[in-house]
């Protein structure tokens, strides 16, 4: 008797799964899969690179950074690692804000 209400069990499921909804709703084949959105992260610059593998380089620019400050981010505009270590040790002599010395150091290596 278990075996026969199992066998039709089985049986109705196979045959609920083929069947159509009827009720308006997809079915579950019918749906789309969605699409993760990707979020394209910039390249990072050489000076970042550079600064990733340098770790010691690293640590003593971070302690000469404000709190919060991120180093890679900080780092983000420059060309050249020398540039940046220099930009860092003005704000840092001068008590200057960081973002002001690098708009002045960046474009005085444009010119």
């Amino acid at each position: 008797m278990q075996r026969s209400i199992l066998a039709f069990a089985i049986a109705a499921a196979i045959l609920a799964m083929a069947a159509p909804v009827s009720t308006g709703q997809r079915a579950a084949s019918s749906v789309r899969p969605t699409t993760a959105k990707r979020t394209v992260k910039p390249a990072p610059s050489l000076v970042q690179k550079e600064l990733q593998r340098n770790l010691v380089l690293a640590d003593s620019l971070r302690g000469r950074l404000p709190a919060g400050t991120d180093l890679y981010a900080a780092a983000g505009g420059f060309r050249r690692l020398e540039l940046f270590v220099a930009t860092v040790a003005i704000a840092f002599t001068a008590a200057i804000c960081l973002a002001v010395a690098s708009q002045t150091v960046l474009k005085k290596a444009k010119a």
